[in-house]
């Protein structure tokens, strides 16, 4: 988690061509980490095959996707935040690469459907699942809603905490961004 935290991709590149594929797709957080990649880097079709590889991980494992996998004591950083509920993050991908694809309401549903599965020590995951549904809300023209959405996020209050300033600002840079 350190090493995405840190954005050192060319080591966690290396890291991972380092192993076998078969280690790589056995180890769920493995596969969430090639997942995120595959995301970032807008390669929708892998990024969905890796999500259906983790959830098959995690139920090789012996727990299944709909269970909570054990999670990291602390969120030290962003990235241990996206690795401590592997189904959660699952989800919250899901509902991610739902609106990549333009479809609000599946969006939507999977967006309510992981903030109802993760709990408050889940704060990256819960933030990113609040930023889908505002997304949601902008794709369908919502903007009222959009801007609710954003003000009772997560995401506002780490902005919050983070520069002391008035939130409206950020929400105002974080939804220009997607315009």
């Amino acid at each position: 988690a350190g090493v995405l935290a840190r954005s050192e991709r060319a080591t966690l590149e290396w890291w991972l061509a380092a192993l076998p594929e078969e280690v790589v797709r056995s180890r769920p957080r493995l596969c969430l980490v090639l997942a995120y990649r595959a995301m970032l880097t807008g390669r929708l079709v892998e990024f969905e095959r890796l999500l259906d590889d983790t959830e098959r991980a995690l139920i090789a494992a012996g727990r299944g996707a709909a269970e909570p996998a054990t999670a990291m004591p602390t969120q030290p950083n962003w990235a241990a935040g996206l690795l401590t509920n592997v189904p959660g993050a699952i989800v919250s991908f899901r509902s991610e690469l739902a609106r990549l694809r333009g479809d609000a309401d599946r969006t939507t549903e999977l967006a309510l459907h992981a903030l109802a599965r993760l709990n408050e020590r889940d704060s990256v995951l819960r933030a990113m699942a609040d930023w889908e549904l505002a997304r949601a809300h902008w794709m369908r023209g919502d903007l009222d809603e959009a801007q609710g959405a954003m003000s009772n996020s997560q995401w506002a209050e780490a902005a919050h905490h983070a520069t002391d300033e008035p939130d409206e600002p950020y929400i105002d840079l974080i939804l220009s961004w997607d315009l």
